[in-house]
C-alpha cells in the first residue's frame, strides 16, 4: 500500500469533507476557513491518502502570538494540533484502523514547522480521541491533562416536553416547566432566521454578555466578529431571536450552526434590562434549540464549555475535554479537574470524577504494557 502525504496552507474543502463530514462542526471546512480569517496563526492542513483514498486529516498551527488565552499552549513554542478555535477536536480518521496514520500526519506537521522542534500540543479532545492519541504516541498519564469540559443534550424525538420529562429529579422537572411557562407569559416570543446581515443588531447584545463576564469586548468588536462569521458560516447558521411582542424589538439571541446530526450553539446575547426574570437564557440557549433540533431531525445539541451548572441542571451531559502533549504536564495541570467539579451539581460532579479517573487509569495501564 502506498501512503501519500499532502500539505496545504488553506483547508482543501472538498478533500477534507470526505472524512470530516463524520465529525463535529468544529472540524468542518467552513469553520476552519473562518478560524483562519483572524490571520493570527500560520496553518497547515495535512492529508494522508492510502492508494489514492483519503484516510487521515490533521490541522496544525504555528501561533506564537496566539491571542486566545484558552488556546495558548502550556509551554512556549508548541505546535497546536487539531484546531485553534471552537474548543472541540478529534483525530480525523476514515476508520479506527487508520490510527497509525496519525504518526505520518503529525510528522508532516513537525517537518512543516521546525520552529516547534518536534514539540506539540493537542487540546480539547474527548475520551475516545484522547485514548487513541495516547496509544498511538505511547503517552503515559504525564502527557495528558484535563483541559475543561463541555455540555451536550441528546435531543429526544418528542422535543422539549419529552426532554423535560426525562430530567433526573422532580425538582428539576418542576423548575424547567416553571421557567418555560414564565417565558411564554412574558410578552416576548422567539423566532428563527439565518445570521445574514443581523450583526449590527446582535453585536451589542453579545457585547453585553461578554462584558458581564469580564471580557473587554465592545459592541463594534462583537459586531465585526458576527459579520466575519456570516461571511464564512452563513449557510449553516440559525439565530434564535427573543423579540418583544409589542414592537418586535430583538432583545436577546442565541446563534447556532448545523452540522450533520448536530446543532452547535456558539454564543448568546442579551439586553439584560429588557429580559430580566423572564427565563430568556434557558429558552434561547436550550429549549428553543431543542425544539428546532427535534423538528429538523438533529439528535445532538452542543452547548459548549460555559455555565456547566445551569446546563447540567437542565438536562445536559458533561463531557471531559483533554489536552495531550509531547511535553509532560505539571502535577497541578494533570489534577486540574477541581475547576470543573466546582461548577457541577453533586450527582454530575461524582460522575465526572469517575469518568476522568477511569480514562487516566486506562492510559496508565496501556502505557505500562
Amino acid at each position: 500500500m502506498a501512503t501519500e502525504i499532502t500539505l496545504t496552507s488553506a483547508v482543501p474543502s472538498e478533500i477534507w469533507e470526505r472524512i470530516a463530514h463524520k465529525y463535529s462542526f468544529y472540524s468542518s471546512p467552513s469553520w476552519l476557513h473562518f478560524s483562519d480569517s483572524d490571520c493570527i496563526a500560520t496553518a497547515a492542513y495535512i492529508v494522508a491518502s492510502v492508494d489514492h483514498e483519503v484516510r487521515a486529516l490533521l490541522p496544525a498551527y504555528w501561533s506564537p502570538h496566539e491571542n486566545n488565552v484558552l488556546y495558548q499552549p502550556p509551554a512556549p513554542d508548541l505546535l497546536i494540533l487539531g484546531g485553534r478555535r471552537g474548543y472541540l477536536s478529534a483525530p480525523l480518521l476514515a476508520t479506527p484502523a487508520d490510527a497509525l496514520l496519525l504518526r505520518d500526519v503529525v510528522a508532516a506537521a513537525i517537518e512543516r514547522f521546525p520552529e516547534a522542534q518536534g514539540r506539540w500540543w493537542w487540546p480539547y479532545v474527548l475520551d475516545d480521541g484522547a485514548r487513541l492519541i495516547a496509544e498511538v504516541f505511547s503517552f503515559d498519564e504525564d502527557h495528558i491533562a484535563l483541559a475543561g469540559a463541555d455540555a451536550v443534550i441528546d435531543v429526544p424525538n418528542g422535543g422539549v416536553a419529552e426532554h423535560i420529562d426525562r430530567l433526573t429529579s422532580q425538582q428539576r422537572r418542576t423548575n424547567a416547566r416553571r421557567e418555560l411557562r414564565r417565558f411564554q407569559e412574558s410578552g416576548f416570543y422567539i423566532d428563527e432566521a439565518p445570521l445574514g446581515d443581523q450583526a449590527k443588531v446582535l453585536g451589542p447584545l453579545l457585547s453585553q454578555v461578554q462584558q458581564r463576564y469580564g471580557h473587554d469586548h465592545g459592541p463594534f468588536q462583537m459586531t465585526a466578529l458576527l459579520e466575519r462569521q456570516s461571511a464564512y458560516l452563513q449557510e449553516s447558521s440559525v439565530v434564535f431571536r427573543c423579540r418583544r411582542q409589542s414592537d418586535d424589538t430583538i432583545v436577546g439571541f442565541s446563534l447556532g450552526y448545523r452540522r450533520g446530526h448536530e446543532l452547535a450553539i456558539r454564543v448568546v446575547g442579551f439586553d439584560y434590562a429588557a429580559v430580566e426574570n423572564i427565563g430568556a437564557y434557558a429558552s434561547l440557549s436550550i429549549y428553543a434549540p431543542i425544539d428546532y433540533c427535534a423538528r429538523s431531525g438533529l439528535s445532538i445539541l452542543h452547548l459548549g464549555m460555559e455555565s456547566l451548572d445551569a446546563k447540567s441542571r437542565r438536562g445536559a451531559r458533561v463531557r471531559p475535554l483533554w489536552e495531550l502533549s509531547t511535553q509532560c504536564f505539571s502535577e497541578s495541570q494533570r489534577n486540574s479537574r477541581t475547576a470543573v467539579i466546582d461548577q457541577l451539581p453533586a450527582r454530575e460532579a461524582e460522575d465526572f470524577v469517575h469518568a476522568t479517573s477511569s480514562l487516566r487509569a486506562q492510559i496508565a495501564k496501556s502505557a505500562a504494557r
